[in-house]
């Protein structure tokens, strides 16, 4: 029996798209709802921003498309940035990706804190191999059709 080896997919072989919130439907089809484009989320409020006090909150569902890799892999996912204050992982579970197809690893976290504008690193974790994507935070007031 031959050794089972892993094989970890460089990050150009992985597509991340960040959105609102996703549904798992028949035979496992994936609805994104929401999708950012850039990666850019705009919050709009009247709150002034001072990196202490919350300026509001948001959901985000994280999909990472996966080829090129091979094997089972514990998955985690990591926010870390000034707009949402304190880093935060999560556990997101195995991901089993065969190599003549692409894996999807997809996770939703509801009320993240927003502070302040910048940037959030998402990092994806395949066992201890980290890959970075971010995620620009933009604060504006309300259009005025909202005010």
């Amino acid at each position: 029996m031959g050794r089972l080896v892993k094989k970890y997919p460089s990050k150009s072989k992985i597509k991340f798209i960040a959105c609102e919130a996703l549904y798992t439907g028949h035979g496992g089809k994936l609805t994104l709802v929401g999708t950012y484009p850039g990666e850019i989320i705009v919050l709009h409020t009247k709150v002034v921003p001072d990196k202490k006090k919350l300026v509001g909150a948001i959901n985000l569902a994280l999909v990472f498309l996966v080829s090129a890799a091979d094997g089972e892999f514990e998955t985690k996912i990591l926010l870390s940035g000034k707009p949402i204050g304190e880093s935060q992982t999560f556990d997101a579970g195995p991901a089993k990706i065969r190599p003549d197809a692409s894996g999807t690893i997809a996770f939703a976290i509801n009320g993240i804190p927003i502070y302040c504008a910048g940037r959030i690193g998402v990092s994806l974790l395949l066992d201890d191999k980290t890959y970075r994507f971010p995620i620009e935070i933009r604060i504006e007031r309300p259009p005025a059709s909202e005010a």
